[in-house]
């Protein structure tokens, strides 16, 4: 009992630094305990509670963000390098904009940004979460398209064309560590080759229920064009099948005969998408 007293006198503490933190957890705590009364139907509280997450998030970035340009500028500040004006900073992230006050410091004749270089980013760049949600969403959309989901859904707001520079930029880089795998061939191709594709109907069949992959079927001789009422490849056959609970069906078919040298091949696909022969 008295570990549990303290954790919770030490976060008791740990808010009370963090006023703006406290306040947005009271917050939250008020969402789920329906304090207003407003929050009877489930959408309405999910609604409520992204706002007031997404809220949070920014505001604990740019908390985090001020806090280390304090102690980056002033460890700089401490190894002896001299203080200069500051410069403005955004960062564009899945919870939204971040802004801050950069302190820059001259280090021999070159200026230095101790928490650029600490913290890795650089002015109006887009953290890597928000980046793979507009390579998400570029995937399935326009970029114009794209701007106005992120907007829709994260309340992010990117110009189109940085959403453009993003998406190809990583396409840039997949292209650069991409090995390509040629495999060429060991023998000499076909200088031509003679391609043919025609339409007509094929037979296809249904073995019933209960069949496993295809089933052989067996041919037989009709005079005439009795059983089958459509014109057919086989004018003057019937496919008889071996039992009665396979049915034969015709349906449109697309025959192409490709000739390389004195080879031929020819396959027949059904409009099913099944092929159904191949010589």
């Amino acid at each position: 009992m008295p570990m549990h007293a303290q954790r919770d006198k030490e976060l008791l503490d740990a808010l009370n630094r963090h006023p703006s933190l406290r306040q947005r957890i009271e917050r939250i705590v008020a969402v789920v305990d329906d304090a207003g009364g407003d929050l009877s139907r489930a959408d309405a509280a999910e609604r409520r509670m992204i706002e007031e997450i997404q809220r949070l998030g920014q505001e604990r970035l740019q908390a985090w963000a001020q806090r280390q340009v304090e102690q980056t500028t002033r460890a700089t500040l401490e190894s002896g390098e001299a203080r200069r004006a500051g410069k403005k900073l955004c960062r564009h992230s899945t919870f939204g904009l971040i802004e801050v006050e950069e302190v820059l410091c001259r280090q021999g004749t070159r200026l230095r940004r101790s928490f650029s270089l600490s913290a890795q980013v650089s002015h109006r760049c887009c953290s890597q979460p928000l980046q793979r949600v507009v390579t998400d969403l570029v995937a399935d959309v326009s970029f114009q398209r794209a701007a106005e989901k992120l907007w829709e859904h994260y309340r992010v707001r990117l110009p189109v064309e940085t959403i453009r520079r993003i998406v190809e930029g990583h396409g840039q880089a997949i292209l650069e560590v991409h090995e390509v795998q040629a495999a060429w061939p060991t023998e000499p191709g076909t200088e031509w080759l003679v391609a043919e594709m025609d339409g007509g109907d094929g037979a296809d069949h249904d073995p019933g229920p209960g069949a496993a992959g295809p089933v052989p079927w067996e041919v037989a001789g009709v005079e005439g064009d009795q059983t089958v009422s459509r014109a057919s490849p086989w004018p003057c056959h019937v496919l008889l099948w071996r039992n009665a609970s396979r049915r034969c069906r015709w349906a449109g078919a697309r025959t192409l005969r490709l000739c390389p040298s004195r080879r031929c091949v020819s396959t027949a696909s059904m409009a099913t998408g099944r092929t159904i022969g191949k010589t």
